[in-house]
């Protein structure tokens, strides 16, 4: 065989072994390759499902979250409507009567409830303006307690506390209580009235006492105390400092303030008295307008 044969089998033969290795190699490249293909495809079925679930679970939540906050923002919103539609203080007040039939008739007692009722609601018109509900009744051998003496204020209010305690039946039902009757001595004088101050904690709240024949004004002072009101002498209080007593009374246009002693029937309050007493009638108010009895009845 001539050389050139030989050289030219011998190429042959690598060049088929050169082909057999390159054709292996090739199958050992292309199979990580076709893994990594069907791994990548695998991953990205997996995350655009993931991806899916992910965004529709975030849809859900938001629209969630939308209704909810809907729903909350609707709340509010009605709440607010019902804050600003309160505009009056219903005030139940029960009148407790010691005198008998014969004296002073069911036709009267009305009459003079009404007057003082009519009068008290012109005084407190900010608002949450005051409307009362009155009601009345007689008190069973109310004849034993038309005149009283009392030798201090402790036995008073011991007596009141006993017998004429406000009772609340519910924390947002109730009555204020007024209880009607002659000339009572206390500490040796003989007031009109006297009732208790919500700003003083602590006290057990009774029934306010008033006589009978005393001007008509004295109710609407009388509440003036239960809203936070003082006596205009007094040398305390927001009011008093801003309005000071001057000689002969705190006179307006001719008429005296309803919190001093020396006053008519044609009484005012000042612009600090009527926002002192605005605010004491809110903070025994709920959210819906209802009175806070509990708090009238000393239950704090």
């Amino acid at each position: 065989m001539s050389l050139r044969r030989k050289l030219r089998n011998l190429g042959r033969k690598t060049k088929n072994v050169a082909k057999k290795v390159g054709s292996t190699v090739k199958k050992t490249v292309t199979s990580p390759v076709s893994t990594a293909k069907k791994v990548g495809s695998t991953v990205k079925k997996a995350t655009t499902s993931t991806g899916r679930a992910i965004k529709n679970g975030a849809k859900k939540v938001g629209s969630a979250v939308k209704i909810t906050t809907k729903k909350a923002v609707r709340i509010i919103k009605n709440t607010g409507k019902k804050v600003l539609k309160i505009g009056d203080f219903k005030l139940n007040c029960h009148f407790l009567i010691c005198h008998s039939k014969i004296e002073f008739s069911d036709e009267e007692v009305e009459a003079w409830i009404a007057r003082r009722v009519n009068h008290a609601e012109r005084l407190y018109a900010m608002k949450p303006r005051l409307k009362i509900k009155p009601s009345f009744s007689r008190v069973k051998n109310g004849e034993e307690f038309l005149k009283l003496k009392f030798f201090s204020g402790k036995d008073y209010n011991s007596f009141m506390n006993k017998k004429f305690d406000n009772i609340s039946g519910l924390l947002k039902k109730g009555k204020l209580h007024f209880l009607i009757t002659e000339e009572w001595s206390i500490e040796g004088k003989q007031p009109c009235g006297k009732a208790f101050f919500m700003h003083y904690p602590g006290w057990k709240k009774h029934a306010i006492y008033m006589k009978r024949h005393c001007g008509l004004s004295t109710f609407s002072h009388e509440l003036g105390h239960v809203f936070g009101l003082l006596h205009t002498f007094e040398k305390v209080g927001l009011c008093n400092r801003k309005y000071p007593k001057r000689k002969g009374g705190t006179k307006k246009n001719g008429r005296s303030n309803l919190m001093d002693y020396e006053r008519e029937n044609n009484v005012y309050i000042n612009d600090c008295q009527e926002r002192v007493a605005a605010a004491t009638r809110r903070r025994l108010m709920t959210v819906t307008g209802k009175v806070k009895y509990y708090k009238l009845s000393g239950l704090f």
